[in-house]
């Protein structure tokens, strides 16, 4: 389940409930929910008072809820829920992460990943899946989380590109997201193959040989430029 996303985004912030004893999804008689932003505010949702109460937080179905905020605040966004049921509580808790704006604007995406790892998309029965998913190794989340993680490491050497005044600024902030895509592809395909990481080959062959610092070089100095 997705829980990192850009700036500005829809924030799909999940619910579910499932019986501890056998699996199954299950629907609580009241469902309670507090989302806590970065900066600060609470704000709480019911499900199963009023129907202006409940087309806030929807229910996709059995065990299933969801509540859709705008992601305008970068930072960590918690959502914490309980369900009601006779005498018995269920809590969940699930924190979602927004990037910042100059993040958001150069980071790639698992499909970006994907289209360069191909062989990695296989489901936990083996068939070959489109991207990454929840069901692939690694999952779609994280991959984001290699994302976000790549994509500040480059921010750090070339500062934020969306406000470049240069004319190639377009240019430049595609390059810096097939960079990111491509370490990251790299850092997926070393983690398959850790023998030949600790016989000392370097990372960057993983992605076709390429040298990724001398691409990151070239970013550098177009950002400077």
């Amino acid at each position: 389940m997705q829980t990192v996303f850009t700036y500005g985004a829809t924030l799909p912030m999940r619910i579910e409930f499932d019986r501890a004893d056998t699996g199954e999804p299950f629907d609580p008689e009241h469902v309670l929910a507090t989302i806590g932003e970065p900066d600060g505010t609470q704000t709480g949702y019911e499900y199963g008072g009023s129907e202006a109460q409940d087309a806030l937080l929807e229910k996709d179905s059995i065990g299933r809820y969801v509540i859709r905020r705008d992601g305008d605040q970068e930072g960590f966004w918690t959502l914490r829920a309980i369900g009601e049921q006779a005498d018995e509580t269920f809590p969940t808790e699930r924190v979602y992460e927004v990037l910042s704006s100059a993040l958001s604007g150069v980071v790639s995406t698992p499909q970006d990943v994907a289209d360069l790892l191909r062989v990695r998309l296989r489901n936990g029965a083996g068939n070959l899946e489109q991207s990454f998913t929840d069901d692939t190794s690694p999952t779609e989340d994280q991959v984001w989380g290699l994302i976000r993680n790549e994509g500040g490491l480059i921010l750090i050497r070339t500062g934020d590109l969306t406000t470049l005044p240069c004319p190639t600024k377009t240019d430049t902030i595609r390059a810096a997201r097939q960079i990111i895509a491509k370490r990251v592809a790299a850092i997926v395909e070393a983690s398959f193959r850790p023998e030949e990481v600790a016989n000392g080959q370097d990372v960057a062959s993983f992605y076709q040989g390429t040298s990724m610092e001398e691409d990151l070089k070239a970013l550098v100095e177009a950002a400077r430029e």
